[in-house]
C-alpha cells in the first residue's frame, strides 16, 4: 500500500519565485484535474482526495492532494 500526499492545485513546473535555498528547488505541481487522472498502472486506487480547507487558504491556490494506492 502507498499513500502519496503532495502540494498542488495549480499546474506549475520549475523553481518557485521566492525560494530561499541556493540553488533553488525544482517543483512539479499538478492541477486537481491532472492529479485525479494520473495513471496508476500496477496499482488499484483506493482513494483520492483534494484537501481544501481553511488551513490552506492564502497559499496561492496550493493545497494538499492525497492518493491511496494498493499494489495489484
Amino acid at each position: 500500500m502507498a499513500l502519496i500526499v503532495v502540494w498542488g492545485g495549480t499546474e506549475r513546473e520549475g523553481p518557485m519565485d521566492q525560494d530561499w535555498l541556493e540553488p533553488p528547488r525544482f517543483f512539479s505541481l499538478f492541477s486537481d484535474d491532472d492529479f485525479v487522472n494520473l495513471p496508476t498502472d500496477g496499482f488499484r486506487r483506493l482513494e483520492t482526495r483534494l484537501l481544501h480547507d481553511h488551513r490552506t487558504t492564502g497559499k496561492g491556490n496550493l493545497h494538499p492532494q492525497m492518493m491511496l494506492l494498493e499494489a495489484t
